[in-house]
This record gives structure tokens, sequence and C-alpha cells, in this order.
């Protein structure tokens, strides 16, 4: 049972959090994949290419493992960063099929497809994720924003009026 400052946490973050702790073992297992075939090759294109998909996979995969963490903890600022590194993901894959457009050659193989098709692949899956962290960050800071039992009333402080016979100021509530 997670808990969090001992009260039960909503199914929301439960769910949340298993789902960001599932995908990022699986983007940052794949990201490591694609990683280590890709500076073994001799073209440096598909060495800076690949190195490119695996760290675009770690990435996200890394900060969905945080913002699990996070989310168990309660913390709502590093599953902010996770949606953000979702959405760079997002980005980073029209930019790769851009770059793959714009540089098209005869010659390229798997070696510079493979981890964009990956990428492309999992993009849904980050897109998801983001949605699904968002809702339960704003499920946090509803959490958090609920008080702390009391508050603090403030009243302004009135000046003790004089006696006349002593010239010492008195209570006029204990003159009752």
């Amino acid at each position: 049972m997670l808990t969090m400052q001992g009260a039960t946490v909503p199914t929301q973050i439960k769910n949340a959090a298993s789902s960001a702790r599932t995908l990022g073992g699986v983007l940052t297992l794949l990201g490591a994949l694609v990683c280590v075939p890709a500076m073994t090759d001799t073209s440096p294109e598909a060495r800076i290419l690949g190195a490119l998909a695996g760290l675009l996979l770690l990435g996200p995969g890394i900060m969905d493992l945080i913002a699990a963490g996070a989310l168990r903890r309660g913390n709502p600022r590093p599953v902010a960063m996770a949606v953000w590194t979702a959405l760079g993901q997002c980005a980073a894959v029209v930019l790769w099929g851009i770059t793959l457009l714009l540089f098209h050659r005869r010659d390229v193989g798997m070696d510079l497809i493979a981890p964009g098709l990956l990428l492309a692949f999992f993009t849904p899956a980050c897109v998801a994720m983001a949605l699904e962290l968002r809702r339960a960050m704003s499920v946090l800071w509803q959490i958090q924003s609920a008080g702390h039992g009391f508050e603090a009333l403030v009243r302004p402080v009135e000046p003790l009026p004089n006696d006349e016979t002593t010239g010492t100021r008195t209570n006029p509530r204990s003159a009752e």
C-alpha cells in the first residue's frame, strides 16, 4: 500500500506510477540495446544517429523511472520534468523524420532507419504517459493544496485605553 505523509494514495497516482515504471524500464532497455551496436558501426553517420536514437530512448526512460519514484513520494516536480521530456521526444521524432527525408540516399540502410522506427513506435506510448502523468500531477497538487488542519487568524492589535485616575492602561474586559 502506497502512503504519502500518512494518507492513502489515490488509485490514479498508483496506476500512473506503475505505468511510468514499466514504460521507463522498456525505454531504458531499448535505448541501451540501440546504443551499443550503433557505437560499434564503422560509418560515422550511423554512429551519430544510432547514439542519438539510443539517447532519445534512454532520456525519457530514465525520466519515467524518476517520475515513478517521485509519484510514490508525492513530489510533483520531477513528474513535470518527465512530461516535458516526453514532449521533447515527440519533437525529436519529428526532427528525425525530417532529417531522414532531407538527407535521404540510396545507401541508407537499416542502421539509420531502425532507431527512428523504434522512436516513432514508442511516441504514442510517451504521449499517453505524458497525459497520465499530467493527470496524476494534478491530483498531487490537489492533495498538497488541501490545507494543514488549521489556519492562523490574524486580528489587529487594539491599544488599551488610559485610566484617568491612575494614568495606567487597563484592559476594558477585565473591568466587567
